[in-house]
């Protein structure tokens, strides 16, 4: 949290089943800068409504915030 902002980074680790069925992860499919498949939702309701989600390894990586979604899918392409 700063200057009146929030941003969350989860890790998860899905089961082969849940990790196949990308309809989960978010409303429409995006390709971050650094060539990542993500799923994006916006809009949701709470603290958090803009997220970005990706697979890397096998971890499901959550990036949420009340930033708008370019600034937040700038951000998950820079996780390692």
């Amino acid at each position: 949290m700063g200057n009146g902002r929030t941003v969350m980074v989860t890790t998860a680790r899905p089961s082969v089943a849940t990790a196949s069925k990308s309809a989960l992860f978010g409303n429409e499919t995006v390709t971050l800068n650094d060539g990542s498949t993500a799923w994006i939702t916006t809009g949701m309701p709470g603290d958090a409504p803009n997220r970005v989600v990706f697979i890397r390894d096998d971890l499901i990586i959550t990036v949420a915030g009340d930033l708008p979604i370019d600034a937040l899918k700038a951000m998950a392409a820079q996780i390692v």
